[in-house]
């Protein structure tokens, strides 16, 4: 699922743990997006919002589940205008005929989401448990 349609199920959700399976969808594709270990990402949240996946009686409510997605969507934004305006720069720089030098940046940012993408499966969120359990 793409991140906005998660965004968009956790935020009109009823059900605590529906709610729960979508974000943890949201933090995929943003990880994903990002190029971020899907652990750092959770990890983050957990520490701003004050929740942990480990112990299910922490488990985040339904607002600090929205104010975490709020949160997530609010960064990619930030992220992904910051992407667009290097993308801009470089199209800039070659249309002036500037084509051997893409700004470091740019080149950070396709890196890191190209190696993610490349080494990290989509699995959703059975199997991000699995993976942080080992095989059961």
């Amino acid at each position: 699922m793409s991140f906005n349609g998660s965004y968009r199920r956790v935020m009109e959700g009823a059900s605590t743990s529906h709610v729960w399976i979508h974000l943890h969808r949201l933090v995929e594709a943003y990880a994903r997006t990002t190029g971020t270990p899907f652990p750092e990402v959770f990890d983050d949240l957990e520490r701003r919002f004050d929740f942990l996946r480990g112990e299910r009686a922490r488990w985040p409510d339904l607002a600090t589940m929205r104010r975490a997605a709020g949160w997530l969507r609010t960064s990619r934004s930030r992220i992904l205008d910051e992407r667009q305006s290097l993308v801009r720069e470089r199209r800039d720089a070659k249309r002036r005929g500037d084509r051997g030098r893409v700004p470091v940046r740019l080149r950070e940012h396709e890196g890191r989401t190209r190696m993610y993408v490349e080494r990290v499966p989509r699995v959703g969120y059975w199997g991000w448990r699995a993976r942080r359990h080992g095989p059961q």
